[in-house]
């Protein structure tokens, strides 16, 4: 091969689609490489600008750092509880979703049976017991 020969071209792709029919062939995607991980650019820069740490004024006046998040769900809530209706409607919404999203706790175990009774306990229930037949008798 000598400097005056044009480069060799690359063998062709195959279609991904059958050209009669423009349907995309079995087993080959319309996307092979899929969707890019971690959502849009726009996301992952706000997400990115939440995150960020920021420097409030804590309890007792100490400088507390937070996320920008953070720091603005505090500054909701505590809107909400000085009288700002909105904000407290808002602050309520979004603590209502995070509960629904929030994995559930685990179910308490089951409760140990119950201690029985003492003597005199025993005695009383049953002086009950009669008391609400009679009742129930006569009426």
């Amino acid at each position: 091969m000598s400097s005056l020969d044009p480069p060799a071209e690359p063998p062709p792709k195959r279609a991904p689609r059958d050209p009669s029919t423009g349907r995309f062939r079995i087993g080959v995607s319309g996307n092979p490489r899929g969707r890019p991980a971690g959502g849009s650019p726009a996301a992952r820069a706000i997400l990115a600008a939440l995150s960020a740490p920021v420097t409030v004024e804590g309890e007792g006046g100490r400088p507390l750092r937070l996320s920008k998040l953070a720091a603005a769900a505090r500054h909701v809530a505590d809107q909400g509880v000085a009288g700002d209706v909105r904000a407290g409607k808002l602050a309520l919404d979004l603590a209502l979703k995070a509960e629904e999203r929030a994995p559930s706790p685990p179910a308490p175990a089951p409760a140990a049976a119950p201690p029985s009774l003492a003597e005199a306990d025993a005695a009383m229930l049953q002086r009950l017991i009669e008391r609400v037949r009679r009742l129930a008798e006569t009426a």
